[in-house]
């Protein structure tokens, strides 16, 4: 049998075929389809040439599984050449090496395996103490998981439903799913691809108990903005959720605010999770329920030091909206303290601040201040080392003392450019200079970590 008379050969036949044209896959570039094969046989040829490309593809070959350990240790200059001799694709390879650093810190349970994955799809994937904080939250029977994504949700989620059905349009992404499954020996997961809009108008969804997305959050190479640029955009499917009244789960950007989610979701809206770690918001989940309407919602901060799966995890409800305070305004004293992420994105610093006998620093409204050292949580505490508000005094301190990080309110870009391009700090993880501008007025103080 030769190359160009496969096209004429039967179903039966295909798999005889298959070497041959495994080995056409190598000399692809050099062959005329146009005058010789058919365009099923292009089809073929180009369905094994991608299969040969894919990640999964190579994972699946244990030959080139063991490689891959060992592509680990080689540098990006000696990549493509080890790649051309185990005729493997380097643009594959060479990301996936690259994004292993930060899948084993995401999921350290998973760190000795190799699991698939696209770059895109670990930097929108919950990490493994994100996935396992909606296993305390969502339960029932049966899930629809409307944006798979790389599944990391639905692997954890398993554990706690008897069925899940997860789609995705996009087809690698689902091939990478259903092999990580398959490793990790989770049944219970179908994996489908399907638009989300496709499958909302085609199938009855009435079996179901919870719903979940988590839309994709880049338009192009940017991150979108507003909920109307998410993909799928959630508006427009709000009419079936409705309709089933189902209750729906969704993740958002940690970037998002509160009170604009309240504007767009309104009395449906029903519980914020502010899911942070290690003091950063890493993402943000709302609970829409369409049985009862609620203009008080519920607020959760949850806190945790590891990526890893914990149970030792700070975790506090209140309501929202959080009751106003007044806060009075203060000079430096002896110690400063610093609301994190988690609880300046909750807008409940102020109230936090007044419960503890804490004063707001005049100079900035994002700082407070004691005589007295406290440990709160979400609140990173400092020692008040100097202040200096003549502001050439600060700058000659600043540099004879680059030891440090520079943090600034107030300052446009280019003031802060000029200044860091001036003054090139060495970080040691403790002491900070704190460059507040208010209106003509700009002071430094110094900081020391408690």
């Amino acid at each position: 049998m030769d190359l160009f008379s496969i096209e004429y050969t039967g179903q039966s036949n295909l798999l005889e075929a298959h070497e041959l044209i495994t080995k056409a896959i190598k000399i692809k570039s050099r062959l005329s389809f146009n005058m010789f094969l058919s365009v099923e046989l292009e089809v073929i040829i180009n369905s094994l040439y991608m299969q040969r490309k894919s990640i999964v593809a190579i994972l699946k070959d244990e030959k080139l599984k063991k490689e891959l350990h060992r592509c680990m240790h080689y540098s990006q200059n000696e990549l493509p050449y080890i790649c051309k001799k185990l005729d493997v694709d380097v643009h594959v390879v060479g990301p996936y090496l690259k994004a292993l650093k930060r899948f084993k810190k995401k999921f350290p349970r998973w760190q000795n395996l190799l699991l698939a994955f696209s770059e895109k799809s670990l930097s929108q994937s919950s990490s493994e103490f994100a996935a396992y904080y909606k296993t305390n939250i969502m339960k029932g029977k049966k899930l629809l998981n409307l944006t798979g994504g790389l599944g990391t949700d639905d692997l954890l989620l398993s554990s706690y439903f008897n069925e899940i059905i997860s789609i995705d349009k996009d087809e690698n992404l689902n091939e990478m799913c259903i092999w990580n499954m398959e490793i990790l020996g989770i049944n219970n997961v179908s994996r489908l691809t399907y638009k989300t809009e496709t499958y909302l108008f085609e199938k009855n969804i009435s079996s179901f108990d919870l719903i979940y997305l988590d839309p994709d959050r880049r338009v192009g190479d940017k991150k979108a903005i507003i909920l109307e640029d998410y993909s799928p955009n959630i508006f427009q499917l709000m009419p079936y959720f409705i309709q089933n009244k189902k209750d729906t789960w969704l993740k958002l950007s940690p970037l998002i605010d509160l009170d604009y989610l309240v504007q767009k979701f309104g009395s449906y809206l029903e519980q914020f999770h502010l899911v942070g770690i290690k003091g950063e918001v890493k993402e943000i989940l709302i609970k829409l329920n369409f049985q009862n309407d609620t203009d008080i919602k519920k607020l959760f901060l949850i806190q945790s030091s590891s990526y890893a799966q914990n149970n030792d995890f700070f975790f506090e409800e209140y309501t929202w909206p959080p009751h106003r305070v007044k806060i009075q305004k203060s000079e430096p004293q002896k110690f400063i303290y610093k609301p994190n992420s988690l609880l300046i994105k909750s807008k409940y610093a102020d109230s936090l601040a007044v419960k503890n006998n804490l004063s707001g620093l005049a100079i900035t409204p994002s700082l407070y201040t004691s005589d007295e050292q406290k440990k709160i949580q979400n609140f990173i505490g400092y020692s008040c080392l100097a202040v200096f508000t003549k502001w050439k005094m600060g700058l000659k301190f600043l540099a004879e003392n680059t030891i440090g990080e520079l943090v600034f309110f107030g300052f446009s870009k280019n003031e802060k450019k000029q200044i860091q391009s001036k003054f090139l700090m060495k970080s040691n993880n403790k002491t900070i200079y704190y460059l507040a501008k208010t209106g003509v007025t700009r002071i430094m103080v110094v900081l020391e970590k408690l």
